[in-house]
């Protein structure tokens, strides 16, 4: 059952156009319930961008590591 999930949640992903002016908030639930995840209850950090994501990633890492997580 889960290989179907994300076999669909692929598929879902790879119908989006690469390159759009914007992509709205309601595609995020959609693969969310696609992976099965709308129940689950979970803090996520979805970091986006052009650019820095790497050290912003690196820098949460940090933080959230020296205080406790």
């Amino acid at each position: 059952m889960r290989y179907e999930t994300m076999k669909e949640a692929c598929a879902y992903l790879d119908q989006i156009p690469s390159f759009t002016k914007k992509t709205p908030l309601s595609n995020t639930g959609i693969l969310i319930r696609k992976l099965g995840l709308s129940g689950v209850r979970q803090r996520i950090i979805h970091v986006a961008g052009t650019n820095g994501k790497g050290s912003v990633c690196a820098y949460l890492d940090s933080i959230l590591r020296k205080s406790g997580f």
